[in-house]
């Protein structure tokens, strides 16, 4: 079990000294994102610690300061812009702890930029090849070194053993030296933040042995939302807002579990509440655009996009917010184009696989991305050798671009195994008379469910407890109409996600589809929907009409009722409300309760067609019978 909530007894005074304390240990290291964050924290404690705190902290700083050597600022300088090799060779004379953290980081950073290079080479700026740092056992030896000359307990160096852990996927012992190294140094976030990394699910949580420091509450509210424990995060981080009154860490955070469960209307207000105290935010913007894509705010989500263009233009979360501009707009090939640059620039930023797999998603559904072109009927010898040398290869249809295997049929009729030779199944390829990819000149019905299933399979690759990336997979082979893929797909994102009603909807649908027919474990994942709140109303129709075609009638009937009573609260009328009156005017008169009959009939002789030609025959059925 978690620790249980507590509130906090600590001085705002002794904070600010204990932050100031870490930012300029932090600083010497060149931790910048751990720098960022204790900063936020110390502007976030209340203005009476500022002026004592202050005061204690450079009192403290002046008793702790020790001449620095030369070499040290000088391998400081090649550090911060990024020359790692020419740091870690200034830097090689000298054994100070600042100085050893510092060379094996370099060398740790230089050896994951060549590692970036040589896949960059491999596959592509967006592509998986498998490559790996060759600088870790260069790292590892020097560390060993460290630990001979004392620094076994030192907290910096922990955390580089835990980084070298991780990169070996030794997942238990790097947990084991991150914790070792907060216990020595608890005020650094980028520890903290490794570790959140390294936490499947809660039962891991509980068995960390955290130190007992303010800080591991940041932490149990970062893996809270991490893991989707949205109502525990929340819960939390008004816990730790008692202390840290102005901390926009603390603001990002309560407004990224609002958004997760779906409280876009509370997680709008704070993110333009953080705006309006930092104009120029950056972070947490492409969640808060996901909020206006959602909500169809075209003018705010044009507003955001424009601003960011202006200012921040080349960072991911700017790229992103773009491609939502113009996804809204419908143009999802500029969006797709906004989603690869900024996976360009951070090709572990898993919000833009994930939406690039739901633009190629749309990209399909679009008629202009599907319709008929007679322009493009023609096809050449030089597609069709392209064609089947990839069938060759893989066995299946394959987008040219992408290389990723994509066994969508070209048209609902039409079915691969068909076709006897890979020669006469490149024709076909080759010559679907369909709009094309711009970038590989396959149909744009094959290669944009392919390019979608590879981003999702990428979102996924980065992190696998990205509920999203799993849904949208489900979403990819249901159009693809493969539901036992689908099935697999939507069953990871529901075990994510266990009480969204729209995972269970999806796999509900799935399992009521022709190619499964499971109408019963249909009504249960429904079922299961209608239990965590349904928002958008699939489930009780759906349930409703599943135990009518089981026939069912008195299942059906209760939630018949049950949608009608939705349906009226919302004031909506169509083909819903018309259903479900029409089939309660014959239950009712098939179970001899005609008064009820009479009130559904009577609702249904205002609604013209078929339907009110029926409830005149039962109006009249009930009145002879009497």
């Amino acid at each position: 079990m978690l620790p249980e909530h507590q509130q906090y007894s600590y001085d705002a005074v002794t904070l600010y000294v204990e932050l100031s304390a870490a930012l300029n240990e932090l600083q010497a290291r060149g931790l910048g994102q751990s720098v960022k964050w204790a900063a936020e924290q110390l502007v976030g404690l209340p203005e009476h610690a500022y002026e004592p705190g202050a005061k204690l902290a450079l009192e403290a700083r002046v008793r702790s300061i020790e001449p620095e050597h030369p070499k040290l600022t000088h391998g400081r300088a090649y550090f911060e812009h990024k020359e790692y090799n020419r740091a870690a060779h200034v830097l090689a004379a000298i054994n100070t702890p600042v100085a050893v953290f510092l060379r094996c980081y370099a060398l740790y950073l230089a050896g994951q930029k060549r590692q970036d290079e040589e896949r960059i080479e491999a596959s592509g700026p967006l592509g998986f090849a498998i490559t790996s740092n060759t600088n870790l056992d260069v790292v590892l030896a020097e560390l060993d070194g460290a630990v001979a000359s004392g620094m076994a307990h030192d907290g910096f160096t922990l955390y580089l053993r835990a980084l070298l852990a991780m990169d070996r996927d030794q997942k238990a012992d790097a947990r084991e030296l991150l914790v070792k190294s907060l216990t020595a140094f608890p005020c650094h976030w980028g520890a903290w933040q490794a570790l959140v990394s390294l936490c499947d699910d809660m039962e891991t949580v509980s068995a960390l042995d955290l130190p007992n420091h303010w800080t591991r509450h940041f932490f149990l509210a970062a893996v809270c939302l991490e893991l989707q424990q949205n109502a525990e995060a929340l819960s939390r981080l008004q816990v730790i807002n008692q202390l840290f009154p102005e901390s926009d860490w603390v603001s990002a955070g309560a407004a990224m579990a609002h958004y997760n469960m779906r409280n876009f209307d509370e997680a709008q207000v704070l993110y333009e509440d953080l705006l309006a105290r930092d104009p120029a935010r950056v972070t947490g913007m492409d969640a808060y655009s996901n909020i206006l894509f959602v909500k169809d705010a075209f003018a705010p989500l044009s507003h955001l996009a424009h601003r960011l263009a202006g200012s921040d233009k080349y960072t991911p979360e700017a790229c992103c917010v773009m491609g939502n501009y113009y996804g809204l707009r419908g143009q999802h090939e500029r969006a797709v184009e906004q989603f690869r640059r900024a996976l360009r620039l951070s090709r572990n930023y898993l919000q833009a696989w994930t939406l690039m797999g739901h633009e190629y998603v749309e990209m399909k559904n679009a008629p202009a991305a599907i319709g008929m072109s007679t322009d493009m009927q023609r096809f050449d010898h030089y597609t069709v050798a392209i064609s089947s040398w990839l069938l060759y290869q893989y066995k299946t249809p394959t987008c040219l671009c992408r290389k990723s295997e994509v066994v969508a049929l070209a048209s609902p009729a039409w079915h691969w195994n068909k076709l006897p030779s890979n020669d006469e199944k490149a024709v076909h390829l080759a010559s679907c008379k369909r709009a094309r990819c711009q970038d590989c000149a396959l149909p744009v019905c094959l290669c944009c469910c392919g390019c979608a299933a590879d981003a999702y399979r990428s979102a996924v690759a980065v992190n696998a407890r990205d509920y999203r990336a799993w849904y949208g997979m489900g979403q990819t082979y249901e159009l693809l109409s493969m539901p036992y893929y689908a099935v697999y797909y939507y069953r990871r994102a529901a075990l994510l996600r266990p009480s969204d009603p729209r995972m269970w909807s999806a796999l509900g649908q799935c399992y009521q589809s022709e190619g499964l027919n499971m109408p019963y474990r249909a009504v249960a994942c429904y079922r299961r929907a209608l239990a965590h709140g349904d928002r958008e109303g699939i489930a009780l129709p759906r349930l409703a009409k599943l135990h009518e075609s089981l026939g069912e009638r008195a299942a059906a009937a209760h939630y018949y009722g049950l949608n009608l009573q939705r349906l009226d609260a919302e004031q909506q009328r169509g083909a819903d409300v018309t259903e479900a009156l029409l089939f309660l005017a014959e239950h009712a008169k098939d179970c001899g309760v005609h008064a009820e009959a009479e009130r559904y009939c009577q609702r249904l002789l205002d609604v013209g067609g078929p339907a009110n030609l029926r409830a005149k025959a039962i109006l009249r059925e009930i009145r002879s019978s009497s």
